[in-house]
């Protein structure tokens, strides 16, 4: 694998999305994880477009009291789901096959994170037995697929100027001060 800085981060995520598990004693694990990744990607989408990044014409769209506009916010909470994936699916990292191509379209890079995290959700229903197998390795096409995610989230960070670890320890802290106040 080559050097992935957000799974670095991996054990500090996790032990973070353990504390959100038990303060509000949820039931959570792989699925869970992979459907939030899919909420993020689109709260990640979201943003860019509230601030403009796109040359499309999507509306703004914001929920009552809530406003995205935070891109680095919302980068860090994907890169909380991906490691939170990586705990839970016991992958290892090691074994990834972290591309190094460079793409400088963002549009193209949160199409291809939408298309993906669909995709990743379902591998992950079929590996879980919820949804009927096809005849292919499941297995391999949920790796890549989560590769593929890490990498394009990682380009996306570089594109936006943003120093993920400082962020993620930053957002860290915000998310303790948050789960001491409730």
């Amino acid at each position: 694998m080559n050097d992935c800085k957000i799974l670095k981060l991996r054990k500090k995520a996790f032990r973070l999305q353990q504390m959100f598990i038990k303060r509000f004693d949820q039931q959570w694990g792989l699925r869970e994880s992979v459907e939030e990744l899919s909420i993020q990607i689109g709260h990640l989408i979201q943003s860019m477009i509230n601030n403009q990044k796109f040359s499309i014409s999507a509306k703004p769209y914001n929920q009552p009291n809530r406003c995205l506009q935070n891109i680095k916010d919302e980068l860090c909470d994907c890169f909380l789901s991906i490691c939170s994936i990586c705990e839970f699916a016991d992958i290892d990292t090691d074994k990834l096959d972290i591309t190094n191509t460079i793409k400088n379209d963002k549009l193209e890079l949160v199409v291809e994170l939408s298309l993906l995290s669909a995709q990743l959700l379902d591998s992950c229903l079929i590996l879980q037995g919820i949804k009927p197998g096809f005849d292919r390795d499941e297995q391999k096409i949920f790796l890549t697929t989560y590769s593929l995610i890490i990498h394009n989230l990682e380009l996306l960070a570089q594109l936006e100027n943003t120093d993920i670890e400082a962020e993620f320890d930053a957002m860290i802290e915000r998310t303790l001060d948050f789960l001491n106040r409730k």
